[in-house]
């Protein structure tokens, strides 16, 4: 009875070709959020965002023309590959950029990138008091917004994963008190 899914990460291209022909034939139709998984062994080697930005906005351009049928994927060991034909982006509801990021990584990213805590795009832009973090967000949703806008002339909302113990509300339950809630995203 599902109308909406979340696709976490990059599909095998069956996956896009399934949703498109299911909603060529059905009256109910799919729709999805589509994820932007991160590079997690890049993450545990640096510790910090940044030294992923250009990696996830090249993995976000990539996932933009997938979703426009319009995307070849080389080969690559443990990860979604192949040709992307078929054009679902009237189904893609928004997308999810990221994966839900621990307190560690976050506040480390924030300590060594405290000059990099305003960003300012086409788009999005980071509020006053923003962390380097929430600019490293903004700026990759911008960036796929804008890429998506330049090349299909559309755009969709963006979101980003997080942890339910970096979100803003205490959790009184949680096991680790010492790390958990101990960062806001």
């Amino acid at each position: 009875g599902a109308n909406t899914i979340r696709v976490y990460t990059v599909m095998m291209p069956g996956f896009y070709e399934a949703l498109y022909e299911y909603n060529s034939k059905s009256d109910k139709k799919l729709y999805f959020f589509q994820g932007l998984w991160y590079d997690e062994t890049k993450i545990a080697e640096t510790m910090d965002a940044y030294a992923l930005l250009d990696e996830a906005v090249s993995d976000a351009h990539a996932l933009v023309d997938i979703i426009h049928g319009n995307a070849v994927i080389g080969e690559r060991a443990g990860e979604a590959y192949g040709e992307y034909k078929y054009d679902v982006s009237r189904y893609a509801i928004g997308w999810i950029l990221g994966i839900e990021s621990e307190a560690e990584f976050v506040s480390n990213t924030n300590k060594v990138n405290k000059h990099k805590s305003k960003y300012a795009g086409k788009y999005l832009h980071t509020a006053k008091g923003a962390s380097p973090y929430e600019a490293f967000m903004c700026n990759l949703g911008d960036k796929t917004l804008s890429y998506e806008m330049e090349r299909y002339d559309m755009q969709r909302p963006v979101s980003w994963s997080n942890w339910p113990t970096a979100d803003t509300l205490t959790h009184k339950n949680e096991p680790y008190q010492e790390s958990e809630d101990s960062i806001t995203i």
